[in-house]
């Protein structure tokens, strides 16, 4: 709008956007994972599903995830 400044981006999400920012695979999977191991972790806590094979049998079966998450929920819920 007129008068007023241009808005400016968080130079670290600057740095991203520019393709400045380079990941390995391993920090890649650890930042998309972690999000939903969260959840996953919620889920449990408010008893919506009873144990990590409950919430590992969702993800698979309903969402179409290959991949297991029900060890890393164990750990964590382990280590809390």
């Amino acid at each position: 709008m007129r008068g007023e400044p241009a808005r400016r981006l968080n130079p670290e999400v600057e740095r991203w956007t520019r393709g400045n920012v380079s990941l390995s695979e391993r920090e890649l999977v650890r930042r998309l994972s972690q999000p939903l191991v969260a959840e996953a972790c919620a889920v449990l806590d408010e008893g919506i599903a009873a144990q990590p094979a409950d919430v590992d049998l969702a993800l698979t079966a309903g969402v179409g995830f290959q991949s297991s998450i029900a060890p890393a929920l164990r750990r964590l819920r382990a280590s809390a």
